[in-house]
């Protein structure tokens, strides 16, 4: 008798770890608009949120010189628009309320098909 019910045990078990693994919802291997801006900027820790000058700077010192269509990635998402000819702003929220959403706004100063140069400034603006 003590060996069916452990026997049971074991396969009651056994199918409960495999319901578990079977049905466990996948982790999330997104990046943020944020961590994108941040590693595109040179800096290697995930999660590490630099001053609007340190994002320039970083952001000057690794897209200088390389093509505009670069704009057309993940770093620029949906919340980016044509300002002018050659410039493009984007904005990265880093934090969201109901009413407004703090981040930065990346301008990309674009001459003849190539980013001259970027400007980071902190911005707040009303959420959509």
């Amino acid at each position: 008798m003590g060996r069916k019910i452990a026997g049971a045990s074991v396969c009651i078990a056994a199918i409960a770890g495999v319901a578990l693994l079977a049905f466990s919802p996948t982790g999330c291997t997104c990046v943020s608009a944020v961590d994108q801006l941040s590693f595109t900027s040179g800096a290697s820790a995930p999660g590490a949120l630099l001053s609007a000058s340190g994002l320039e700077a970083g952001l000057n010192r690794t897209l200088h010189g390389t093509p505009a269509t670069a704009l057309s990635d993940p770093l620029s998402g949906d919340n980016c628009r044509q300002a002018a000819p050659d410039r493009v702003v984007c904005r990265v929220p880093v934090q969201t309320s109901p009413m407004l959403e703090h981040g930065f706004n990346v301008t990309y100063h674009t001459a003849e098909g190539r980013i001259r140069r970027v400007s980071v400034a902190r911005a707040v603006w009303l959420r959509d």
